[in-house]
């Protein structure tokens, strides 16, 4: 999917709550600090979506930068997700920066 394409869904699955968490976004790092309910609001908030050029990046996969209540820096990788029964964003790592590992 395009970016420009992304961007458009993205903004309209947000505002609907279409939004799902994998477990590795809040779980896998908990020193990170991230609550599946802070990583909504982050969703739902303010930020830009940018094509993830990570190389380790899933293919297909996004980044929504975005500042946390802090002011830190906060990178929430995404996928969107068209399926028959409707389409979702999916939420599938969150990084957030001044935070150690």
């Amino acid at each position: 999917m395009k970016l420009r394409m992304a961007r458009t869904l993205f903004n309209e699955l947000r505002k609907e709550g279409r939004i799902t968490i994998l477990r590795h976004a809040w779980q896998a790092h908990p020193n990170r600090g991230f609550t599946r309910i802070e990583l909504v609001k982050l969703v739902q908030g303010s930020g830009n979506l940018q094509l993830n050029l990570f190389p380790s990046a899933q293919v297909g996969s996004f980044l929504w930068i975005c500042k946390d209540l802090e002011d830190r820096r906060t990178e929430i990788a995404i996928v969107i997700e068209t399926e028959d029964n409707g389409d979702s964003i999916v939420i599938i790592h969150a990084f957030r920066k001044g935070v150690t590992l």
